[in-house]
């Protein structure tokens, strides 16, 4: 299993930069229901702070909102690496993912629901 997207929450005090200081509470129960579900970040590249609110000067936050975690049973099916490229036109970084089938046999465990990879706002 995996599921990419914006989660609009952080896990670490390090992926906030400005405003006001982030809030333990959310980022533990966060991390709770991510290891209750049994996942795991992907491996990735890039800025890892995925979204900023675009305001100026000292008002400016950075966040990393945005993620793509697995299960270990996607790890060893999939060779998977997330790319963050550059924010252009929006208040978040795309994320480009490439994934690889693992040398395995028998069927795949996975299939990938269209809806969830073509979103348009």
């Amino acid at each position: 299993m995996a599921d990419r997207g914006d989660f609009n929450e952080i896990l670490h005090s390090t992926e906030k930069v400005g405003g006001s200081p982030m809030d333990a509470s959310s980022a533990v129960q966060f991390q709770d229901a991510v290891d209750s579900a049994g996942l795991l970040e992907m491996n990735h590249s890039g800025d890892h702070l995925t979204w900023c609110n675009g305001q100026e000067g000292v008002r400016r936050i950075y966040k990393r909102l945005d993620r793509c975690l697995c299960n270990t049973a996607y790890l060893h099916a999939f060779d998977s690496r997330v790319t963050y490229l550059t924010r252009v036109h929006s208040d978040h970084s795309p994320m480009l993912v490439c994934e690889s089938e693992s040398a395995r046999s028998g069927p795949s465990p996975f299939f990938q629901v269209p809806v969830y990879v073509d979103h348009t706002p």
